[in-house]
């Protein structure tokens, strides 16, 4: 498998458990990294994967 393609698997598995329904706050162990860093317009930034789950 290509580079391209495991990136493309890391990246549908991102928007699939973490984006999707059911929310599966594992997703967030294991693949964000532990400086993890998202934006959620309504509510600000999120650092850290802790406060990322919550």
């Amino acid at each position: 498998m290509s580079n391209a393609e495991q990136n493309k698997k890391v990246v549908e598995r991102w928007f699939t458990e973490f984006w999707g329904n059911p929310w599966n706050p594992a997703v967030v162990d294991d693949l964000g990294a532990d400086n993890l860093r998202v934006h959620y317009p309504m509510h600000g930034p999120r650092q850290g994967k802790e406060t990322v789950k919550k």
